[in-house]
């Protein structure tokens, strides 16, 4: 991102025709993201790899304990959220035209805001499938309502910040008071 930056200040470039047409062609996106969920929902379900990284976000010590590669697992956590950064920056560089190095920085907030909302815990190991999607419908739909009542970008910004400090918050706030 920052050496593109400094060699191309501004988005330019040109993505291929068959490129552009094979990741956002006439396949509706949403499809093509539904199926990708489920399939990888299933594996992280099916497999030890998925149960490591669950148990290692879960409870580290007890996961190592348990025999549990921890270290592996966070290694390919970091690996599968490449991978999938990747192909989310293909599909965004197919659907502009063109190469831009900060064009994701948008979906930062929204990606972290929809998770918590979904209750997926910041440190792992908590989290549904269900509820991700959920937090995601949910924000999309918040911010379709604050866009239609006139609220300005930073004011969604705002909302959005304060949604995940309420979210991390509010069961911090309980498990004190027991």
């Amino acid at each position: 991102g920052g050496a593109a930056l400094l060699i191309l200040p501004r988005p330019g470039g040109a993505i291929p025709a068959w490129l552009s047409d094979l990741l956002a062609g006439n396949t509706p996106a949403a499809f093509v993201l539904l199926v990708l969920i489920v399939l990888l929902w299933k594996l992280y379900l099916a497999t030890p790899l998925g149960l490591s990284l669950y148990a290692a976000g879960e409870n580290p010590v007890g996961a190592y304990r348990s025999g549990v590669p921890v270290d592996g697992a966070r290694i390919a956590a970091y690996a599968i959220s490449g991978l999938l950064s990747t192909g989310a920056g293909l599909f965004v560089a197919a659907q502009t035209g063109s190469g831009d190095p900060v064009i994701g920085a948008a979906f930062t907030l929204n990606s972290i805001a929809a998770a918590v909302l979904g209750g997926i815990g910041f440190l792992g190991g908590q989290g549904t499938m269900r509820g991700a999607l959920a937090g995601s419908l949910l924000l999309s739909l918040m911010i379709s309502v604050m866009f239609f009542l006139g609220f300005t970008p930073v004011a969604q910004y705002v909302a959005q910040g304060l949604i995940i400090i309420g979210a991390v918050a509010i069961p911090q706030f309980r498990k004190a008071q027991q």
